[in-house]
């Protein structure tokens, strides 16, 4: 499986501290940034033409300039170099922007870079979508409001060569509804960086505005649920929205006092994340789309210690918790390659 290993705050804050050398005697230093937009994979869409934008990522996205391909090929003059700022190049096509592989740093000792962009044409024919995996996993406990914090990761498969933007009505996945749901958020990530579009609640789950390049996007939905903490078990739940090739619940094994498969279902060996250890539920076989995991979580009321988990859901937040959630299973995610094993 395909999971976010970019985080923000690394972006703007590790990394130019690294590059943030002064030139010798305070002489300010031209850069550039060039490169190329090219068909991805089995894309035959035409690449002159193509708008590309230079973006500067600082307290937030700002296009600084713009430009249009000769033959695929793009360049950028900046006037000085400044370590502190980081870029991202995006190359719209069909309406669809399109990133790079990772964002760039200048500073005096590399003025300059190149980038390389793969860009797809655009398509409204829903392609067979999947998901190599679905994970709902308790990241918070309030026993004071009775609520509990969820987050649902999916990495969505697109099998074509042509990003899809939707059905007439712009969505490209449905996520199935939590019982009693009091409120739920998202962020969609493609390439180890979050993407374009909107997930947004209904009274039906959550509704992905999200193009689908080829490839897996990752969404990342996070809700806060009302729940009977002082219940003998709480029945945890996760419900393929695609079919989908593993499907798991997870549980912090601090938050409960223990974790058991109900019906079709196994434990699977735990993970590691964060230097904590989570329990892991999943399905014993490939689900389709509306099949269940479920497992039965005991010790929720018990007090519970505070925990990274517990934070809002954001870039740098959510970004952490899938990277590790990706490391602890042996995953290389997005940039890194593409299956999960947690047995």
């Amino acid at each position: 499986m395909r999971r976010p290993a970019v985080v923000w705050t690394f972006i703007l804050g590790a990394v130019a501290a690294l590059l943030a050398f002064p030139a010798p005697g305070g002489a300010q230093v031209a850069g550039t940034i060039s490169g190329i937009v090219r068909p991805g994979a089995g894309s035959e869409v035409a690449t002159s033409g193509v708008l590309v934008e230079l973006v500067e990522l600082r307290e937030g996205p700002t296009v600084v300039q713009e430009t249009r391909t000769t033959a695929g090929r793009f360049r950028f003059e900046v006037e000085r170099v400044d370590p502190s700022i980081t870029y991202v190049v995006r190359a719209t096509v069909d309406g669809v922007g399109y990133l790079p592989q990772s964002p760039i740093q200048l500073s005096v000792q590399r003025p300059a870079a190149q980038v390389d962009i793969a860009v797809y044409g655009a398509t409204t024919q829903r392609p067979e979508l999947s998901a190599e995996i679905s994970a709902l996993t308790i990241v918070g406990v309030d026993r004071a409001a009775g609520t509990l914090t969820l987050q649902r990761e999916d990495a969505v498969l697109n099998p074509s060569t042509r990003t899809w933007t939707g059905d007439a009505d712009g969505v490209t996945v449905r996520l199935p509804a939590l019982p009693r749901t009091l409120q739920a958020e998202g962020q969609a990530w493609f390439n180890g960086l979050p993407t374009a579009g909107d997930l947004t609640s209904s009274p039906d789950g959550i509704v992905a505005h999200v193009p689908l390049r080829p490839g897996q996007t990752m969404l990342i939905t996070r809700y806060t649920v009302e729940a009977d903490l002082a219940a003998a078990a709480y029945e945890l739940r996760n419900e393929a929205a695609l079919p989908t090739k593993q499907l798991q619940v997870m549980v912090p094994e601090h938050f409960a006092r223990s974790v058991s498969p109900l019906r079709d279902a196994l434990e699977a060996e735990p993970v590691e994340v964060e230097g904590q250890r989570l329990l892991v539920v999943e399905r014993s076989r490939a689900a389709q789309a509306g099949d269940v995991v479920a497992a039965s979580v005991t010790g929720l009321a018990a007090p519970i210690p505070a925990h990274p988990f517990t934070q809002p859901l954001g870039a740098a937040s959510g970004a952490a918790l899938v990277a590790g959630f990706a490391a602890a299973a042996g995953v290389v995610a997005m940039r890194r390659g593409a299956r999960v094993a947690t047995a």
